[in-house]
């Protein structure tokens, strides 16, 4: 049986002596077939390394000649697990399509074809696109049933197993994983796919505290290691994942918290840490984080706790892991961090983040009948001791006056315990609710967050596909074999596509530094510069733009002045700001300017031109991504976007002058005095 690559395998080192021995080997050898083997073992001699997907397309076109199918299939199974590990998925999704086309045409559905299909799977899990990825999962089942093909129903509900586990359904998990495990048995003997398929189980039975079983498993993994370590070595090929000993001694330390044995846990613990700090696999120490975290927090030493599960969230941030990074907050009495946490989750899953509102519903319902219960054990109570009183009243007269008075007593002590407890839980009640109004905010605001992803894509679709179809239909043109275009005709189809071709890279480019600016991962490059000398730069680049009949000018107040800024962004708000005013002028004066401001500590840069002007009821959204004054000028409707981000991140000010009215003013303030700090 053919084990599935994925990303928690490590790369192989390269021999260069033997590769170099084979691509001689290689381009000597004549003989087609002959060389299908050669170009298979080079590929997994560069495992991940660009060469590797050189190989396995010269492998898949040879044997696409030769219609040798499993190599073809080969092939294209570990491009798609090439694709995946570098999260290529355009590229993952044209090679899955690509086999899916050739294994239909075949009538075949080889263990690649289900293989192709779990990558997909767990490329979907990665990104937290669960709904993608159970669907996936059930479409390989569904498959793998049409074809009564055992491997693939493995497969299928490894894939589901999988999918669920990541949305914490782990019961539906379990069962999933265990009808996979029957399929496996079935299958030939596999001690290497076998470790990979109960090492992803694991998590789930430990979730559900199936001890008993999770111990099997755990033993069954420690064998199926040893198993596969003598294999490799019988064979002279060292056993690469030992990756697989921390892991199976971080599931045994789970295992033992949970039975209440924290220091054979603590035993394990250590254990695993021999075998994963010299590691490299930063993705496999995944689970070994979050097992670690806790058992810190279980031993109360919180801050190795939460340095152990931030080591996990700089792997992947996920939501089992941001629940436990709360968990150890709270424990910590750090409260306003907890919250924060609890946004950051939200934000991460809206599924999530419904389930938990609805837990705290039941929760608050809960507490409410607990509360009358509670009433209701006090009424009965009271009305037993009056029985009693009522008894004793009768046998003991004499006392009557001395068991008034503690009945008295007792009504004091019950009235004040029922107010504090009253009290007690209209405060717990209080809270859940403000944590009910949290939790509805964060809803809207992922909600709006999800609305405003929807229309910057459909957006940016649009204002692609107008120099996309542009450059499809030139090419097309230039494509034609006959002469029916002239030379001066094809010169100017070419000038047509390299024109829409650097708009297309000016749209994609600004999507770019748009979302680069939003997520605050650019950081100015401040230093001292010419200002003057700056803006003449930039009149010299856009002066090509300008229609005739227009004049661009520029009076600097003094012939030099040095100011601390980014000069790239600087320029980029100016060329942005000309460019607009060129668009939109037809005759008339562009006019670039600037005052030095020193009491403000500031200078004032202003570009003026008397074109078409902006509506004043445009003027509040003029700096919304995507908005135009006119939706048939040239344009993505980006540059002002980016250059308010710019103006921002510089900590100035970028808006337009609505008391001009002869056409369009925009003014950029920028600091002086601005540093990198």
């Amino acid at each position: 049986m053919t084990g599935l690559f994925s990303c928690t395998q490590l790369r192989a080192e390269i021999d260069r002596a033997l590769t170099d021995s084979l691509c001689n080997v290689l381009k000597n050898t004549k003989d087609p077939a002959r060389k299908l083997p050669l170009l298979s073992h080079l590929a997994r001699l560069y495992w991940q390394q660009p060469e590797e997907v050189s190989f396995l397309k010269e492998q898949i076109d040879l044997s696409t000649k030769l219609d040798s199918m499993q190599y073809v299939y080969d092939g294209y199974s570990r491009l798609c697990r090439y694709y995946f590990n570098n999260s290529q998925l355009d590229s993952l999704i044209f090679m899955k399509n690509l086999l899916d086309s050739i294994c239909q045409q075949h009538e075949a559905t080889p263990p690649e074809y289900f293989q192709v299909r779990i990558i997909l799977c767990k490329y979907y899990q990665g990104i937290l696109n669960y709904e993608l990825a159970i669907s996936e999962a059930f479409k390989l089942l569904n498959d793998a049933r049409k074809a009564q093909n055992d491997y693939g129903l493995m497969m299928g509900y490894q894939s589901i197993g999988f999918a669920y586990q990541a949305m914490d359904r782990n019961k539906d998990a379990v069962i999933a994983y265990r009808k996979g495990l029957d399929y496996l048995h079935k299958l030939e003997d596999n001690p290497v796919y076998e470790i990979q398929y109960i090492s992803e189980m694991l998590p789930s039975f430990l979730e559900e505290n199936l001890l008993a079983e999770s111990r099997q498993i755990l033993d069954r993994y420690n064998e199926l290691y040893q198993i596969a370590s003598k294999y490799y070595k019988t064979r002279g090929i060292p056993y690469r994942s030992v990756w697989h000993r921390w892991l199976v001694n971080s599931y045994y330390a789970e295992l033992y918290m949970k039975m209440g044995q924290l220091d054979k846990a603590g035993k394990y613990i250590k254990e695993a840490d021999k075998y994963a700090v010299n590691s490299t696999e930063e993705n496999m120490k995944y689970p070994y984080y979050r097992i670690k975290a806790l058992y810190h927090l279980k031993t109360k030493d919180y801050q190795k706790a939460l340095e152990e599960i931030d080591k996990g969230l700089d792997v992947e941030v996920q939501p089992n892991y941001l629940k436990l990074k709360i968990e150890i907050l709270l424990a910590d009495g750090q409260k306003a961090n907890a919250i924060a946490t609890y946004e950051d989750l939200f934000t991460l899953d809206a599924q999530i983040k419904t389930e938990a509102f609805d837990r705290q519903i039941s929760q608050l319902r809960l507490l409410n009948d607990l509360n009358d219960q509670e009433q209701q054990t006090f009424e009965l109570q009271r009305q037993n001791d009056e029985l009693v009183i009522q008894r004793q009243l009768v046998k003991m007269g004499m006392w009557i006056s001395l068991l008034l008075l503690v009945l008295l007593s007792l009504l004091v002590c019950y009235f004040l315990h029922s107010n504090k407890l009253k009290n007690a839980l209209q405060k717990e009640k209080d809270s859940l609710v403000e944590l009910e109004k949290q939790l509805q905010i964060a809803k809207e605001k992922a909600e709006e967050t999800d609305r405003q992803k929807t229309a910057f894509i459909a957006k940016v679709s649009h204002e692609i596909r107008t120099p996309l179809n542009a450059i499809v239909g030139f090419s097309k043109l230039l494509g034609e074999e006959d002469d029916f275009y002239s030379e001066e005709e094809k010169h100017e189809f070419a000038g047509l596509i390299k024109s829409n071709f650097e708009l297309l890279m000016a749209i994609v480019n600004n999507i770019l530094d748009l979302s680069l600016l939003e997520a605050g991962r650019v950081k100015p490059a401040i230093d001292a510069y010419d200002i003057v000398a700056c803006c003449r730069e930039v009149i010299e680049e856009i002066k090509h733009l300008i229609l005739p009949g227009v004049r661009l000018t520029f009076i600097p107040p003094v012939e030099q002045y040095m100011l601390n800024t980014d000069k790239q962004r600087f320029k980029q708000i100016l060329i942005n700001l000309l460019g607009n005013a060129a668009k939109f002028t037809r005759d008339g004066e562009i006019r670039l300017t600037f005052e030095i401001e020193p009491n403000l500590h500031q200078i004032r840069l202003s570009v003026t031109d008397t074109g078409c002007g902006i509506p004043i009821e445009k003027h509040p959204h003029i700096f919304d991504r995507f908005e135009k004054v006119n939706e048939f000028v040239q344009g993505a409707g980006l540059g002002l976007a980016i250059s308010l981000l710019i103006a921002q991140l510089l900590k100035g000010s970028l808006f337009i002058d609505s008391t001009y009215t002869s056409g369009a003013r925009f003014v950029f303030i920028h600091p002086i005095g601005l540093t990198n700090q």
